[in-house]
């Protein structure tokens, strides 16, 4: 008897189950399965090979411990592979088994003499690092045994991944995942310490010829053309370019459309135009504006990028997904699966001044400096010393930017840079996109796990143009002179600032990104460590000694730089203790801008705070919780929800809908709002999960809430809110003068011993509540001036 169609499909197709299969959900060939499976098969044979044979010998084989994004995984966990566990790599790719690394893949250093860990003095005889010191090469070091033997699956593959850390046992797991602001918990290991020595070294001789620049990128940097660039003449190319800038922002389709119909209508009117099709006008327009960019090959899941240690690897060290296009590798072809571009800073800056109204715009911060320098006179205690602003407009008007001046750290010449990780930038017109010089992009969907390697090429190329010096054609005087670019600021959010400083989360014992000497204090409970100022009753804890009260008033706000460099020296030279030197010390690595010349405001300094985040986000978080009763109550440790009655005075209870009549009452006041005012605040009770913009949080937190809440909160906690309201109006304005910082500075001491009285009341379970925001509180009035 025939057998049915149904059973005959069935027959000679099955659904491929493997996470890998390019055919999910998808009946293939029973023929074509058979072979997917035993390519699969050859590949956990090959793999398991290179496990047995390389072992953990190698830091750039190790799992590191993993972290969490935001409290919220990057990519997803069943998509995941982990280096150095049992779970087999999953690459979607995948349809052959992938290419191992060989031990040949190890990098091997330009100086066998390994030289010290940051920059040698600059040639003006500061030093930007730490003196260089007699240190072993990190090849040579010893990984300690605790990590050499760490193989558990639940370890993910690096720095950012999408699961969850799990906390240990004992830890309450209540705690582990609460009370966090809105940042990462992140812990960088002893083999993030390796890896960023390696890229530091390799910044310190950093040489154009070694960049991956082509040879005429190259001479154009070393010779740049005294003549401004002109524009064609021949109206095929000049109409093409036009079309090619109007549609930049779309995708590179719409030229080709565009173009395709411009061209059939000059062949019907008999013009003799034919218009550049989109490679000619993109190599036309680059020609142009003399901007290289420089390609690298990255892992596809976004782990690290093929740069520095890493340039030679053919597997990604994290989760060993292989770095070639697997489908066009069983071709011949090696071609990278995943680039990311580097846009070279040193042409950009070169096309800047090829203009005579944008070298006149780059001419501010020298015009700037002298006219603050004939305006204000020195302080009379100091006479030979820096000018003396009574009004801070700009970072120009700062104490440190004057003083690096005064001493011949920053000269006329000096171009400063500021590295943006999150798109921060500057008031006025300095924040429009034509004022911003992109350094390169990095493709998703997942965060980078190794941020140094992919921030590496970009920081290569300014360490080689710092070496040899940038010349540079102004067009405005025409002139050509040598140019140092000085990277003066570094900013991010709070988990790649993390990265970018190299100092501990905000969880540490040091969690301060100041790096200031407040001691942070263990909550018995949990993990964290938080900056409370008063001891809690009845205190104690096996990781902290119980210590007194702290006043902030006698505290001093800035960081030492010299015991930053005694503690970096301890951590760079730990092995087996690296765990409890991280923790005393706060520092988990060295900077990577370490590695560069001449930082005027050395390390920590260079990474200021981040103020649109810490009043639009993370301080009306806190509070807003605190305010509805959405905090985690710790009924382990004796909180209850019933003590918060006085406070948490915007719940919606079954007799009274408090937090659904204030959310409309916000939403009515929009009307009453000027015009000048883009984004009125939205109704909280509804949007407040839903995308609330910083402007909304800045007009609803300090704008509405302390008329809002007079009547509701009670008036010891108004009063306090009124501190904290007061201090951010002082710092908040356009150009805050020398006694409105003092004046903040006091509003934010006395808001923070008060929060603690009011809210934490010395008790243990509501340790949590001091988040690092409140901390860093102190610092703003200091660091502004």
């Amino acid at each position: 008897m025939s057998e049915s169609p149904k059973k005959k499909i069935k027959a000679k197709t099955r659904m491929c189950t493997c996470r890998i299969c390019h055919f999910r959900s998808t009946p293939i060939p029973l023929k074509t399965w058979r072979r997917h499976q035993a390519l699969m098969k050859e590949e956990q044979e090959a793999l398991a090979r290179y496990r047995a044979e390389r072992s953990l010998d190698s830091e750039l084989t190790m799992a590191p411990d993993s972290t969490e994004i935001g409290g919220v995984g990057t990519s997803s966990g069943s998509d995941q592979g982990i280096a150095g566990g049992s779970t087999e790599p999953r690459d979607d790719n995948t349809l052959e088994p992938v290419r191992q690394p060989t031990p040949d893949n190890d990098v091997v250093f330009r100086d066998p003499s390994p030289p010290g860990f940051v920059p040698s003095p600059t040639s003006s005889g500061e030093t930007a690092g730490l003196p260089p010191q007699p240190t072993p090469p990190a090849e040579d070091i010893n990984l300690p045994p605790q990590l050499e033997n760490d193989t558990t699956a639940t370890n993910a593959a690096g720095p950012g991944n999408s699961q969850a850390q799990v906390p240990p046992p004992g830890d309450n797991m209540d705690e582990f995942f609460d009370d966090a602001e809105p940042e990462t918990r992140i812990n960088i290991t002893w083999s993030d310490k390796v890896m960023t020595d390696k890229f530091i070294r390799m910044l310190e001789d950093a040489h154009l010829d070694d960049s991956n620049l082509s040879l005429d990128d190259i001479v154009r940097l070393r010779n740049p053309s005294t003549t401004p660039p002109r524009i064609t003449t021949d109206l095929s190319e000049k109409y093409s370019l036009k079309y090619y800038l109007d549609t930049m922002s779309s995708a590179d389709l719409s030229y080709v459309n565009v173009i395709a119909t411009s061209n059939e209508l000059q062949e019907e009117q008999k013009t003799g135009l034919k218009f550049l099709s989109h490679y000619e006008v993109q190599k036309k327009a680059c020609e142009l504006s003399g901007v290289a960019t420089v390609e690298h090959d990255m892992c596809p899941k976004g782990c690290i990028a093929y740069t520095g240690p890493f340039s030679e690897h053919e597997n990604c060290p994290t989760c060993s997904t292989s770095r070639w296009d697997l489908r066009k590798l069983r071709r011949g072809e090696k071609k990278p699966a995943q680039t990311f571009t580097t846009i070279t800073l040193g042409t950009q800056l070169q096309a800047l001044y090829s203009s005579p109204e944008s070298a006149r715009k780059m001419h501010y911060r020298r015009n700037t400096t002298c006219a603050v320098k004939e305006q204000w006179p020195p302080d009379p205690q100091d006479p030979n010393g820096p000018p003396s602003p009574k009004i801070f407009e700009d970072y120009i008007h700062g104490s440190d930017y004057l003083g690096s001046v005064q001493n011949g750290k920053i000269k006329e010449n000096d171009i400063l840079l500021m590295l943006s990780l999150d798109g921060a930038q500057f008031p006025d017109h300095h924040y429009k996109k034509t004022h911003v010089l992109p350094g390169g992009f990095i493709p998703g969907p997942n965060k980078p796990k190794n941020i140094d390697s992919f921030l590496f090429p970009g920081l290569y190329h300014l360490s080689a143009l710092q070496n040899e010096g940038l010349k540079i054609w102004d067009a405005s005087t025409n002139a050509a002179y040598i140019a140092q670019p000085v990277v003066y600021f570094a900013t991010a959010d709070a988990p790649g600032m993390v990265y970018l400083c190299g100092l501990v989360g905000h969880s540490g014992a040091r969690g301060c990104r100041n790096y200031c000497g407040v001691k942070w204090r263990h909550k018995p409970t949990g993990s964290h460590y938080y900056p409370v100022l008063h001891l809690p009753d009845g205190y104690h804890s096996n990781h902290t000694e119980p210590f007194a009260d702290i006043d902030l008033n006698v505290m001093d706000p800035y960081f030492d730089q010299e015991n930053y460099y005694d503690n970096l020296r301890r951590v760079l030279e730990s092995s087996n203790d690296f765990e409890a030197i991280r923790k005393e010390t706060g520092i988990s690595k060295a900077s990577l801008f370490s590695g560069l010349k001449g930082l005027p405001l050395g390390v920590p300094g260079t990474f200021p705070l981040d103020l649109m985040h810490l009043l639009a986000l993370n301080i009306p978080d806190l509070l807003i919780s605190l305010w509805r009763g959405t905090l985690r109550c710790d009924t382990k440790a004796g909180d209850k929800f019933s003590d918060w009655a006085e406070w948490a005075v915007l719940r919606d209870t079954k007799d009274q809908k408090t937090w659904t009549i204030h959310g409309a009452c916000v939403a009515e006041l929009s009307k009453y709002l000027p015009s000048s005012y883009d984004r009125p605040p939205r109704n909280p009770a509804e949007k407040l999960n839903s995308g609330y913009k910083a402007s909304e949080f800045m007009v609803y937190l300090y704008g509405y809430l302390p008329a809002l809440l007079e009547g509701i909160l009670p008036s010891p906690y108004l009063n306090n809110f009124y501190k904290l309201v007061r201090g951010v109006c002082l710092v908040s304005q356009r150009a805050p003068t020398e006694r409105d910082l003092k004046e903040a500075h006091q509003c934010f001491i006395q808001f923070l011993n008060g929060f603690e009285e009011l809210y934490i009341q010395r008790k243990i379970s509501r340790m949590h509540f001091v988040r690092q925001c409140l901390h860093t509180l102190w610092h703003l009035a200091p660091e502004t001036n």
